[in-house]
């Protein structure tokens, strides 16, 4: 049988976090109380210790979700908003409102 020794990681958290050795995917174990660790067998050996935190991908996400309502904001403050404001003068007892569209004469009242 081959000799084994335990290799501690400077990580404190093995959630969301992989590790594989010379491409094996293998356990995360807790080292020395507040470290992690794995088994490796005498020889040369290469870890891959990844880490995947939900919290990066929540910010992802976050963050598209504000920039697509930026973009949008952006669009709709780019549309010119239509010129619907009235005009109104007065002659001989009428009102008369123009807009840009149209004209109509009130009656007096």
């Amino acid at each position: 049988m081959p000799a084994t020794s335990t290799i501690p990681f400077i990580f404190a958290s093995s959630r969301n976090g992989e590790l594989t050795i010379d491409g094996i995917s293998s356990r995360i174990l807790r080292a020395n109380r507040s470290m992690r660790g794995a088994l490796v067998s005498t020889g040369t050996h290469r870890l891959v210790y990844s880490y995947h935190p939900t919290s990066v991908r929540v910010g992802v996400a976050l963050s598209a979700l504000g920039l697509m309502a930026f973009v949008l904001l952006l669009k709709r403050a780019a549309v010119p908003a239509r010129d619907d404001h009235f005009s109104y003068s007065s002659s001989q007892g009428t009102t008369r409102a123009e807009s840009p569209s149209c004209t109509a004469i009130l009656p007096p009242g």
